[in-house]
């Protein structure tokens, strides 16, 4: 069930829960409001400290890592949803996958 505490991001997206973060990217369970799916949103970071063209050299190859998921279609590849800017910060919306992480699953 959407967590209504939470404005919607982008107005369709109600996040669920954090299940990730790491140094370039922050990534969340979500509830897509216009096709009722459940759906993974990956939020990337953009480290503060970078200069201006070091930031748009990583928002850059974001945008590369989108262009290559919209390009391959495989039972063992997520799909890419949608892509867009919100509040500055860019994301790539991933379609959910119910099962272990690879962490849990290596142990």
């Amino acid at each position: 069930m959407p967590n209504q505490n939470l404005p919607p991001i982008a107005d369709r997206y109600q996040v669920l829960a954090k299940i990730g973060q790491g140094g370039s990217a922050t990534v969340f369970q979500a509830h897509d409001l216009q096709t009722h799916q459940p759906v993974v949103l990956k939020f990337l970071n953009l480290p503060a400290h970078l200069a201006p063209e070091d930031q748009e050299k990583v928002v850059q190859r974001f945008r590369q890592e989108a262009d290559m998921l919209r390009l391959l279609d495989h039972p063992n590849i997520l799909t890419l949803l949608d892509q867009f800017e919100w509040q500055g910060r860019h994301c790539l919306v991933t379609e959910w996958i119910d099962g272990v992480t690879l962490d849990a699953y290596m142990r």
